[in-house]
């Protein structure tokens, strides 16, 4: 078994690979790219310092795990919301003709990024010390940020909006893909924020990504903790929480905002900055994950119905990633057999037995 260091270095060095092997694992005609392995095996002449590294990683090495979440969706076995079924549709239609639109499938990468996740381990609650697992949803989402690449290899999705009930694990999530951001993306200097609009807000995320570096023997070796500050002196990256009440929002050059509770936000102006800030950078991204807000002026109200006419194929946006868990239009909210649609993480971290508490108060 690989202990904690040996499987922080063998997903560096398979990150390191997929990137220097992009243009050679794609096939013409075809929007999903091979791995690693089928392209060794296809004897295709690569350079010395690809072959030494895989065979540093191929003791190590393991095929990408396919998730069938989206299928499974569609079929009517997991209980969607008309947005995720959208979503899916758009995911699946993706992979039949999205070379002819300029992008591609990396199955490793989307895997890449789960592999990672094994690294990390829950802090609180029940599942404190355990492995972290992402739920099918969650890969879902991660599969299609990472997985999705455009023509020269950088990631597809620039931005991406996503609605789930509460206790559903969000910050758990959005903490995990900051450290992965921080430590695997291979960004120099990356800049990544955990952000809302008031400090105590913005370090919920980027505590709960402290508390699983610090639960991480092989990250706390890499990975730097100062006051408010998470840092990787390797790629001179750092992992920070900011908010609209800071002094100064001057000079952000930003790798990837992680924007905690939109919905909330009373005005664009910090998501405004945020936006400009990603200008420099090949492969930005700025992940908005929310609960349902009711505000139609808000910024979040705005990219969710921009986010669902994409879905609709009203506006064609091949950048902006949605992901929208909520009850459909018509749908009783006492009807708990219809509570899956908002609750994707029910009966793992969201527990019925709370929902009904609070729905018998709210009647």
């Amino acid at each position: 078994m690989k202990n904690d260091t040996q499987q922080l270095q063998a997903v560096l060095l398979h990150g390191k690979l997929l990137r220097a092997t992009f243009r050679q694992r794609r096939v013409p005609g075809k929007t999903e790219l091979v791995t690693l392995r089928a392209l060794l095996e296809s004897g295709t002449a690569l350079p010395v310092s690809v072959m030494a590294a895989w065979t540093k990683l191929e003791p190590h090495y393991t095929e990408p795990q396919h998730n069938d979440y989206a299928q499974r969706v569609l079929s009517g076995e997991i209980l969607a919301s008309k947005f995720v079924r959208q979503a899916a549709e758009r995911f699946l239609g993706d992979l039949e003709d999205g070379h002819k639109r300029g992008i591609f499938y990396d199955s490793e990468a989307a895997q890449h990024i789960t592999d990672f996740f094994g690294l990390l381990k829950h802090s609180k609650g029940e599942w404190a010390g355990s492995v972290l697992a992402l739920e099918p949803w969650q890969k879902f989402i991660t599969e299609n940020l990472f997985g999705w690449k455009k023509s020269e290899g950088f990631r597809r999705f620039r931005s991406a909006h996503v609605e789930v009930a509460r206790k559903n694990g969000k910050s758990t999530l959005l903490g995990g893909i900051g450290l992965y951001l921080l430590v695997a993306d291979d960004e120099p200097g990356s800049e990544v924020y955990a952000c809302a609009t008031k400090r105590d807000q913005a370090r919920i995320i980027w505590q709960v990504a402290a508390d699983m570096r610090d639960a991480s023997p092989a990250l706390k070796d890499v990975v730097g903790c100062v006051r408010n500050n998470l840092h990787h002196a390797k790629s001179r990256s750092k992992f920070e929480p900011l908010s609209s009440d800071e002094n100064t929002l001057d000079g952000l050059n930003v790798q990837a905002g992680l924007l905690d509770e939109l919905h909330a936000w009373p005005t664009r102006g910090l998501y405004d900055v945020l936006s400009t800030a990603t200008g420099a950078r090949r492969q930005a991204l700025l992940f908005s994950i929310t609960t349902a807000g009711f505000n139609k002026e808000s910024i979040c109200w705005k990219n969710r119905d921009y986010g669902t006419k994409v879905l609709a194929e009203i506006i064609e946006d091949d950048s902006y990633f949605v992901f929208v868990a909520c009850l459909d239009e018509g749908d009783d909210w006492e009807d708990e057999t219809k509570w899956p649609k908002a609750n994707p993480c029910l009966g793992v971290s969201c527990k019925i037995e709370d929902l009904r508490i609070k729905a018998k108060q709210a009647a």
